[in-house]
């Protein structure tokens, strides 16, 4: 059955407005593999989750310490981002 790619541009963007959990981080990879023709809107909206989603362990006390580090991210989070830059390497080289 095929879903309108509409439908899973916006189904993405309501996702990324989520918190990060390995539930949310599943649909979004499994859309993502997908390879629909996605708005840049969309894209852009995929990048800014990873980004703030690796972002998000750090403290104030801990940008300060450098010696100190970042708490790993998931292995579905690096799997996602990782299906994102396969599916449109096309799209996000500048």
């Amino acid at each position: 059955m095929s879903i309108n790619a509409l439908d899973v541009a916006s189904a993405l963007v309501i996702m990324t407005s989520y918190d990060y959990n390995l539930g949310n981080a599943y649909f979004i990879k499994v859309l993502i593999g997908k390879r629909y023709t996605l708005p840049t809107m969309v894209l852009e909206a995929l990048i800014d989750y990873f980004c703030k989603i690796g972002m998000q362990g750090k403290s104030e006390e801990e940008e300060e310490d450098d010696e100190q580090m970042p708490e790993p991210m998931p292995v579905m989070w690096h799997q996602t981002i990782l299906a994102l830059v396969q599916s449109y390497k096309v799209y996000l080289t500048p």
